[in-house]
């Protein structure tokens, strides 16, 4: 998996890692993506990181944006609907 990988060199805590993964496979599961090799899935894993690097730690709220983010420049993502 792509965010196993990027991780691998970055200074983080398994506390934090694991907020990661968790909110990579909930990304990749709310847009369907199940090909971890597609490119797409690397650049999930990146904006990931790259959203957790401005102080954002909630994986739900990492998804959330990632897929927004993401949204903007890949057409087809799905945005996750809003929890009640």
């Amino acid at each position: 998996m792509p965010i196993y990988r990027l991780l691998q060199n970055l200074p983080m805590g398994s506390g934090e890692i694991s907020r990661l993964t968790t909110a990579y496979e909930k990304t990749l599961h709310t847009i369907g993506l199940v090909d971890r090799s597609d490119p797409l899935a690397e650049m999930i894993a990146k904006k990931i990181i790259e959203i957790a690097q401005t102080g954002v730690r909630d994986p739900a709220r990492l998804s959330a944006l990632a897929i927004k983010e993401l949204g903007a420049s890949v057409g087809g993502l799905k945005m996750p609907r809003p929890a009640k």
